[in-house]
Parts: structure tokens; C-alpha cells; sequence
């Protein structure tokens, strides 16, 4: 589907949560056209733009600017596949500040205004919004934490439909307490190892995820985790809380990615996303380890594949981003660390079940080292206990599993989190599909 402008003006603000406010980060405001007759209704994330009545936005309304013609695996209409945009290609939403990837609930002509044809416009990109307008019975979850077990199985008894994240571990249990009325499950995550897929799909049971939208938020946490551990920023951060006490040449003195090698385990969209943002630091060769090679992307990225071990024993930054399945589980093992280099940085922002962590803390701690430096943003259990000692170690950095926690991501992995949850229930085709349902 090519970039299509709808309809463009500039708004007056009128008013701001007029029936009160529903949500710590969304606002809704009610706005003029100034060169139409057009009211507008608008869902938007007040932290990242505290509007005021009075204050006037331009607004643009586009079709989908991320939709295209071509079908993704396990996607079945082609007029709802979703698609990365190719390396250097541009579309209406680099023109703009402020991208709402959102939904047009309504745009309808409403006669009888004294100066013609009126346009009433209802627009929201919030996914609370859009799980509230479906016309279900909902039970939501509504504390900031991980939903017990025990509630878990009971509030998912006799259910159509369950939208879960990915601390809900979805296994034979919960599908037993669903039982056979259940349609579809939809996770909030890119990701789909807390889910029993074998028995999912066994039960008929529509399964849908989020991934693409997630892409640029992890790549960028992947360069942050690269970036602390090669600068010790873990050492750094305590150094100016008290240990700081003159200037020398030597201290503190970390590594840069100019003219090094970067190694890739599993070149995947993260993957590709992570390979761009490090040419920028100047990295020299990129190699990857996966199953198979993608010449025309190859070439694309100026990237080449080779074994595991080549990989390994090649590269100065490690970067993770393959997939956890029974085959991936701990394969970054002692064995793996001793065939890296002595300086190599390790970043995994994939499964904390890819990695053998008590291996990795031998590779870290060992004097010397097997590895220069770590930083992961998962784990294995999550939370670490605060005892573990990775996390007495200078030379790893670890953050709490924020690959993916910007604004932007997590609406849009909501939004798209309901709109498979609402197509399962209408036995229709998910947007993102883990299979093909018969």
C-alpha cells in the first residue's frame, strides 16, 4: 500500500479529559479544525506531549504508513501484512515529529450543519482504549505486577478469548481451565516461549504475537548494553558517587568499536537493526552465524556468514539476538566463552535461557578472564536474586528486560496485542499469527 494523505489542518485544542482522566499516560482531547467544519477526538500520550486547552497542533491523517502488499509467514490477508521497510527507503511518517500508529474507529459525513457537511472523527492508538471499545465481557488484570498462579487459572476459566504477557505462562493447565470454548490466545511479546504452542494449537486455538514493532526499541538497547560494558559504565557510575579523586591516563580506560569485528548470533530483523546502528560507531566487519544465508540482504548490510566457532573466535563485540528453542538452550556455555576472544564484549538481548550463567560468571570472574565484559538485559530467573553474582561484578552490566520498554513499542504491541485478540474471537485471521489456523 503506498503513503496516502487523507486529510491535513491545523487544530484549536478545546478541551482535555472532559469526563475525567482514565489512564496515568493517555489523555484525551477534544479539538476545532480551523479551516473545516471538524470536531476531533483524540487519544494521546500526555508524557510525551503534555498538551494544553488553547494550544493548536497540525494533523495529518494518513493510511497505514507500515501496511504493504506482501504476505509475512503465518499472516493470511494480504491486505493486512505488515512489513519492515527495506534499508534507505522513506515514508510520510519521517516528515512528521509525532507517529501515532492507531485506528480509525469512525470517519463519517454527518448532514445538517448550517455550513454544509460535518466530519466526525474518532481516532485512539491506545490499546486500553481499544480493548475497552470491543464488545466483550472483559476481566482485566489490573495491578502493576505479575498475576499470581493460582488467579491466573481462575479468572481464565470458561473464557473465549485471553490476551496474556509474557510472565503468563500458557501451558495445559490454563488451556484446561479455559476449556473448549477458548479461540484464541494473543501475547503482548515478540517472543513465545512462555507459551506451549504444541498443545495451543492442538486445541484449535488461534495464537497470536507482536513482533516487527519491537525492533528498534531492542536493537537500541542492545547498542546501550554494548556501549556500558565496553566503556565501564557499572564502574563509572560508582566512581562519581564517591571513589572519584583525581584524573589519571589510564583510569577507567574502556574499549571503542572503531576497526573492530562484530559477531551476530542470529540475523534476524533485531539483528539487522542492531548491525545498522553499529556502522555508525565505525565497526569494520560484521559476521553472523544462522542456518542460512540471505545473499541479496547479505549484500544490503555488507554482512557475511560464517560457523559458530569462526564467529567466536573472530569477533571483539558478541551480540545475541536468536531465538530460545530446545536447540539454542545454553548455547553460550563455557565451552562457547573460551573460544572467544580475552577482550570480547558479550551482549544478549534475546533469552536469558540462551546463556549458562553460571558459566558466564566463571568466564567474567576467572583470573584472567576469559571474556572482557557483559550486558544483558535477560535473564535467568527474572528477577536475579539480589545476591547473584553477576551482579557483583564490575565487568557485567545487567537492566531489568527493557529491550522493548519505550512508549512508542509497548502502545503499539498493545494495540496490536487486542487487534489479534479481537480478530480470534471473530474467527477471522490474525494480523500476526505463531501458525496458520486450518
Amino acid at each position: 500500500m503506498g503513503d496516502t494523505i487523507l486529510f491535513s489542518d491545523i487544530f484549536d485544542i478545546k478541551d482535555i479529559d472532559p469526563d475525567g482522566k482514565k489512564f496515568d499516560s493517555v489523555s484525551r482531547c477534544r479539538a476545532r479544525s480551523e479551516n473545516y467544519e471538524m470536531d476531533l477526538t483524540l487519544d494521546y500520550n500526555n508524557e510525551l506531549y503534555p498538551l494544553e486547552i488553547g494550544e493548536k497542533f497540525s494533523l495529518v491523517l494518513a493510511s497505514t504508513l507500515s501496511l504493504s502488499g506482501e504476505v509475512d509467514p503465518g499472516t493470511v490477508e494480504k491486505k493486512d501484512s505488515w512489513r519492515d521497510r527495506p534499508l534507505g527507503e522513506r515514508d510520510l511518517s519521517d516528515d512528521y515529529e509525532y507517529v501515532m500508529y492507531g485506528k480509525v474507529y469512525r470517519f463519517e459525513e454527518a448532514r445538517g450543519s448550517a455550513v454544509g457537511q460535518r466530519i466526525s472523527v474518532f481516532i485512539s492508538f491506545g490499546a486500553q482504549q481499544y480493548l475497552t471499545s470491543l464488545d466483550i465481557d472483559l476481566d482485566q488484570w489490573d495491578q502493576d505486577c505479575t498475576m499470581p498462579r493460582d488467579e491466573l487459572l481462575k479468572r481464565c476459566r470458561g473464557v473465549h478469548g485471553i490476551l496474556c504477557l509474557l510472565t503468563d505462562k500458557m501451558d495445559q493447565a490454563v488451556l484446561d481451565a479455559a476449556g473448549p470454548e477458548c479461540r484464541v490466545i494473543s501475547t503482548m511479546s515478540v517472543g513465545y516461549d512462555h507459551i506451549d504452542v504444541s498443545s495451543v494449537q492442538k486445541a484449535g486455538i488461534a495464537l497470536g504475537y507482536t513482533p516487527n514493532v519491537l525492533t528498534d526499541a531492542t536493537a537500541d538497547t542492545t547498542i546501550l548494553l554494548a556501549l556500558c560494558a565496553a566503556r565501564r559504565i557499572k564502574e563509572c557510575l560508582r566512581a562519581v558517587e564517591g571513589e572519584w579523586r583525581e584524573w589519571r591516563p589510564t583510569w577507567l580506560c574502556g574499549t571503542q568499536f572503531t576497526g573492530k569485528t562484530l559477531g551476530i548470533v542470529g540475523l534476524g530483523r533485531i539483528g539487522e537493526a542492531v548491525v545498522q546502528r553499529m556502522r555508525a560507531f565505525g565497526i569494520r566487519r560484521v559476521v553472523y552465524a544462522s542456518r542460512s544465508a540471505k545473499p541479496e540482504r547479505d549484500q544490503l548490510l555488507r554482512v557475511e556468514r560464517v560457523e559458530l566457532d569462526e564467529l567466536l573466535r573472530v569477533s571483539d563485540v558478541v551480540v545475541c539476538t536468536a531465538a530460545l528453542t530446545e536447540e539454542t538452550k545454553d548455547m553460550f556455555d563455557l565451552n562457547a566463552f573460551k573460544r572467544m576472544k580475552p577482550s570480547a564484549i558479550f551482549v544478549n538481548s534475546s533469552r536469558g535461557g540462551l546463556v549458562q550463567q553460571d558459566d558466564l560468571v566463571t568466564a567474567l570472574s576467572s583470573s584472567p578472564p576469559l571474556i572482557g565484559a557483559a550486558g544483558l538485559d535477560v535473564t535467568t530467573p527474572e528477577p536475579l536474586p539480589p545476591t547473584h553474582p553477576l551482579l557483583a561484578l564490575d565487568n557485567c552490566v545487567i537492566v531489568p528486560h527493557i529491550g522493548s520498554a519505550t512508549y512508542e513499542t509497548r502502545e503499539e504491541m498493545g494495540r496490536l496485542a487486542v487487534e489479534n485478540l479481537s480478530r480470534g474471537l471473530q474467527g477471522q485471521a490474525l494480523v500476526h499469527s505463531v501458525y496458520v489456523m486450518p
